[in-house]
Order: structure tokens, then C-alpha cells, then sequence
């Protein structure tokens, strides 16, 4: 490792760790989360203790990333516009082949898959999403579910692993491009009772 490389790695190490600290401004860790190859849309905001192994993350607009979120892998991770996030919540993009005999994981198989996350989308407290799986449009996650495979548009899904346990009403909304992805960018001021009823539903009030 050159000399160069060696402080290019130590500053960015260092930038993590000061974006890192619940003292840091919510801009100035926005700035340096940018400055380290995210993408984050006006008005969203990421708080304290986020962990960085995933490289390639693309957060849309109004958009709320509670403290101690983990993303992880060498996969994308992209957060489509009015998503909020709750905290110590995990986001996984890469996995491993079951293998025939043991030992069952071996080192060097990674399997990189892309996680997304629609719009309007509300995820509780610590709300695991595994690789590969979309949770589509206007759907609450309850707080420690662990979403195993796509789900479908509007619903509340809870459990491990998590299931649907209640429709919703859809909600209006707009397509238009953000970043390199098509996002979502406009949402119905309407509040429907099934909002009251789950209101702390998803342990994130």
C-alpha cells in the first residue's frame, strides 16, 4: 500500500468516525456521507452511529435514517422518496451459497444481491431487510421484523419471518427520476384511520 493510499484510507476511517458521533450536525454528517460516495436527497436526514460497509446507498428525498443503521455488503441498498427508517435497523446485500457438505459457508462465494426500499415505506425499530428483497410502496414494517422476500404494495407485514398482517390504502403518487433510479417523489397528504389505529405500531413515534 502506498503512502497516498494509506492516508486516503485513514481520512476516510477518520470522516466515519467523526459522521459517526451523535454530536456531529446532521449537514455536516450529510456532507461527509456524500463526500464518501452516497447519494442523499433534499431534506432527508441520517442521524448518529450509521455503519458504513455498503458503498453504493442512494437515499431519496424527505427521507428519515434513525440512529445505528447498518448497511452492509457489496450491493446497493437504494431508499426511494418519504421513507423513514427506524432505529438499529439492518440492511443486508450480500449473502453465501449453502454448500453440499460441511463446512456450509465458504469464505470467497459472496453472492451480491440489490435491497430496495419503495416509497412512502415506514420500517420500525431494528427491522432487519435481508439480500435481494424489495419492499414495495407504502408498506410498514413493524419494529424487529425480518423481511425474507419482496412484499407487496401497502400493507403492514410483521413477524419473523415478517408477514402481511393488514392491507392499507393506496396513496397518490408521482414518478419521476432521481440520482441513476427511478424514485418516487410526491405523496397524498391523506391520513387514513388504519394510520391511527397503528399509530407506535412500528415502535419509531
Amino acid at each position: 500500500m502506498t503512502l497516498t493510499t494509506s492516508l486516503s484510507v485513514k481520512l476516510r476511517e477518520l470522516l466515519e468516525l467523526i459522521s459517526a458521533m451523535r454530536l456531529c450536525p446532521n449537514g455536516i454528517r450529510k456532507k461527509i456521507i456524500v463526500y464518501l460516495g452516497w447519494k442523499i436527497g433534499d431534506r432527508s436526514v441520517v442521524r448518529w452511529g450509521i455503519n458504513y460497509p455498503a458503498k453504493r446507498v442512494f437515499i431519496g428525498r424527505d427521507c428519515l435514517v434513525a440512529a445505528h443503521t447498518f448497511f452492509d455488503g457489496a450491493g446497493s441498498v437504494t431508499i426511494e422518496d418519504n421513507v423513514k427508517i427506524g432505529p438499529f435497523s439492518k440492511f443486508l446485500t450480500t449473502t453465501h451459497p449453502i454448500e453440499e457438505k460441511a463446512p456450509r459457508r465458504v469464505f470467497g462465494k459472496d453472492i451480491h444481491l440489490d435491497t430496495k426500499i419503495e416509497f412512502g415505506c415506514w420500517l420500525g425499530a431494528s427491522v432487519m431487510v435481508l439480500p435481494g428483497v424489495t419492499i414495495r410502496s407504502g408498506c410498514v414494517i413493524a419494529a424487529g421484523a425480518v423481511v425474507v422476500k419482496d412484499t407487496e404494495p401497502n400493507g403492514i407485514y410483521a413477524g419473523v419471518p415478517a408477514k402481511r398482517v393488514k392491507d392499507l390504502a393506496p396513496s397518490a403518487a408521482v414518478l419521476a427520476p432521481i440520482y441513476t433510479q427511478p424514485t418516487i417523489v410526491a405523496q397524498s397528504a391523506h391520513r387514513s384511520s388504519a394510520d391511527a389505529d397503528y399509530d407506535g405500531f412500528a415502535g419509531n413515534r
